[in-house]
């Protein structure tokens, strides 16, 4: 129910705020407010996060306007269609974005998945989500997500389009 817009926008070249020289961001915008409006990104099948943790990095800032709460970045599983009731939404962290961009790092360990039934689709998943969960309207610049396995956040990786383009034809 929520009116939103999200578009790509440009670094000023040379700007020093988020490292290694990016060129683009997304700018994520709800004008007409509802509960729970967010940005969410399905990552991979959920049977590749079972039992492992996951470091989630991202640079962020509010551009203009500023909810009177926080945000929520959460993280689940989904197990598909038809497959076992879905873990429930993790909010792993909460935070209030300033106007400067910010780093922020979150560390989770997912469930195992033994025991779970997954769908017959192949639509399995674990995936990420920052919403703000009051009914107001609010903006977020936001730069450089990486989730990876592990405990550290490493460096943001800067891949050549035919190097991305080689890893997802796995798929």
């Amino acid at each position: 129910g929520a009116t939103y817009t999200t578009a790509q926008q440009t670094f000023t070249l040379g700007q020093t705020e988020v490292p290694y020289n990016p060129k683009y961001f997304l700018r994520f915008a709800v004008t007409g407010a509802n509960d729970n409006a967010g940005v969410w990104q399905k990552i991979e099948d959920a049977r590749r996060s079972s039992g492992r943790t996951v470091t989630i990095s991202f640079w962020a800032k509010y551009n203009s306007d500023s909810p009177s709460s926080t945000l929520n970045l959460k993280i689940f599983q989904n197990f598909g269609t038809g497959g076992s009731p879905s873990s429930q939404v993790t909010v792993a962290e909460t935070f209030r974005l300033t106007g400067d961009w910010t780093k922020y790092e979150v560390q989770h360990t997912f469930g195992s998945v033994s025991g779970k039934t997954f769908g017959s689709n192949n639509n399995s998943y674990f995936g990420i989500e920052i919403s703000n969960a009051t009914n107001e309207t609010w903006d977020m610049d936001l730069a450089q997500v990486q989730v990876e396995f592990g405990t550290v956040a490493t460096p943001f990786e800067q891949r050549s389009y035919g190097e991305e383009l080689a890893l997802c034809q796995r798929y």
